[in-house]
């Protein structure tokens, strides 16, 4: 979570960085909140909810509390769908909007401008090519691992946290105002970690009556 946090402020204010054409060049910032401690921007949007990346409400404003939810991927494309605009001889529309106009298929749309490099003449222009899965003939879906009796929590044999230095981390961070950093620092967890053993959550739930309960 942390390293995803450093990846948008990469994408923001440094040029070099693959990505900063559409964020960083288009005027898109970080609040100054957030820039002064990941600790604040944890307090503020909380954990990452599974399956969620961070999304801008506003797709041309700041990454700050006001313009910031965690959402699924699906709610993103379709948010994407709706604000992503294609400014092409003077007519402003939406991707999905173009796509419909051109015939181009929207994802290749979003490919060409937004990750191909296409400019927005070619993008709408150029001759879609056939290839990738061939029409008629079927494909067996990818099946996800079951990952549902994999120990977690203080079951895990890979697990630094006990009952005792979860109820210390508590203590520390509710009484002696110890930051989800420091906590991490010192107990050799990650940040996400230490936050969620903090605030006990998950599998770091104290009121938990046994061990099997942090399963879950």
């Amino acid at each position: 979570m942390r390293e995803a946090f450093s990846m948008t402020k990469q994408r923001c204010y440094n040029p070099n960085t693959r990505d900063y054409r559409r964020y960083g060049a288009r005027g898109i910032t970080i609040c100054s909140r957030w820039l002064e401690s990941f600790d604040n921007f944890i307090e503020d949007m909380g954990l990452r909810p599974e399956g969620c990346t961070l999304e801008r409400k506003d797709n041309d404003g700041p990454y700050s509390p006001e313009n910031c939810i965690w959402a699924t991927r699906a709610v993103q494309s379709k948010n994407k769908e709706n604000t992503v605009k294609i400014t092409h001889k003077g007519e402003t529309k939406s991707v999905r909007e173009w796509a419909e106009i051109t015939g181009i298929p929207y994802k290749t749309l979003m490919a060409r401008v937004f990750t191909l490099g296409y400019s927005i003449e070619d993008a709408l222009t150029k001759e879609v090519k056939c290839g990738g899965l061939l029409a008629g003939r079927e494909y067996k879906k990818r099946r996800k691992p079951d990952t549902s009796n994999i120990p977690r929590g203080f079951d895990s044999p890979n697990s630094s946290l006990t009952r005792d230095s979860v109820t210390e981390i508590q203590r520390l961070h509710k009484e002696e105002k110890w930051t989800y950093t420091a906590l991490a620092k010192k107990y050799g967890v990650c940040i996400e970690t230490a936050s969620r053993a903090a605030q006990g959550e998950g599998h770091f739930n104290l009121e938990a009556k046994n061990d099997k309960n942090f399963d879950t």
